[in-house]
């Protein structure tokens, strides 16, 4: 099978924007182990592609709503994590933005180290 016909498959296999599981589960039954690993590739990177995860040291409610208003039609999908000092980490399909006190002082004394040399 052909990499456009599962790409088919795969937008077939969603309802209303969602998964349906039932329909995924019947289309999965009928392909070769080879044809499966690529239809669940296309399906992992759809839903990838649907999400933006945000994490941040704490519950920053305003960059989320900057990414909701954004991003209308994505899914904002917040993660506290206490070891980011004073920032955020963006990631959006394979992009990721971070930007936080610790790499902000460490930037600085990159600098500073090679402008001394």
């Amino acid at each position: 099978m052909n990499k456009t016909f599962l790409k088919k498959l795969a937008i077939a296999s969603y309802k209303n924007g969602e998964l349906d599981q039932k329909t995924a589960f019947k289309i999965a039954d009928r392909l070769s182990k080879k044809d499966l690993k690529q239809y669940i590739r296309i399906i992992k990177a759809s839903e990838k592609a649907k999400n933006i995860y945000l994490t941040t040291a704490l519950g920053d409610k305003n960059t989320e709503k900057q990414l909701k208003y954004i991003f209308k039609d994505k899914n904002i999908i917040v993660n506290q994590d206490s070891s980011m000092m004073l920032g955020s980490r963006i990631e959006i399909n394979d992009d990721i933005f971070e930007m936080n006190l610790k790499n902000t002082l460490e930037n600085i004394i990159e600098n500073i180290d090679q402008n001394n040399d």
